[in-house]
């Protein structure tokens, strides 16, 4: 079983757990109306870099793996005790009943085993997504706060594309340069660094 979580798979945390493209955009009802000549102010965040610096992320990866480590390895110590007692029917005569017996009660046990390590991996896909619900929330929480607090208009997600890791192909390339929602920002609008001192204090 393939259990992942945030960094998991190869890939960044704000893009394992069917989160997809989070084009995370910040509106206030009590923003400044627009009137001729009169920008509203934004701000930018870089949401892949906050949840990955958030405390409460790590603090969550660390539950999940305490819950789930004991079950996995209790289908792994059995998955080690269904290969041996395969071992072992080597020993026997396929044509003896005693054969047909263990042969027929290993092959259900491996099945269920089966299910039980695709139950393990729904239930922990589960969790996590129920743990990125609560990451996010907080963090959209403490973006909106930060916003008001700067009397910004709206906060959009930026994110850097990395073209230089040595593991990249032209997919990851390709795939990476679509997902860019912002191509150029003031760096003087880049709210991160705010956003994670609020949010670990």
């Amino acid at each position: 079983m393939t259990a992942r979580f945030f960094n998991g798979a190869g890939g960044s945390s704000a893009s394992v757990v069917g989160v997809g493209v989070l084009a995370l955009v910040v509106a206030f009802l009590g923003s400044p109306l627009r009137s001729e000549g009169v920008t509203e102010r934004i701000g930018i965040v870089d949401l892949e870099r906050v949840v990955d610096s958030f405390k409460k992320t790590e603090s969550l990866k660390e539950g999940l793996r305490q819950q789930i480590e004991p079950m996995l390895e209790a289908v792994k110590t059995r998955e080690r005790e269904l290969k041996k007692e395969e071992e072992e029917l080597q020993f026997l005569n396929p044509a003896s009943p005693d054969f047909k017996t263990k042969s027929q009660a290993l092959r259900v046990e491996k099945f269920r085993l089966r299910m039980q390590a695709e139950d393990l991996e729904a239930d922990w896909n589960a969790r996590v997504v129920k743990a990125y619900r609560v990451i996010l929330e907080d963090i959209e929480k403490e973006i909106a706060s930060l916003a008001r607090d700067k009397g910004l208009a709206a906060v959009l997600r930026v994110g850097g594309v990395d073209l230089t890791g040595a593991e990249a192909d032209e997919k990851d390339v390709v795939f990476k340069l679509k997902l860019k929602n912002i191509l150029y920002h003031d760096p003087s609008l880049d709210l991160t660094d705010e956003v994670l001192a609020r949010l670990n204090t």
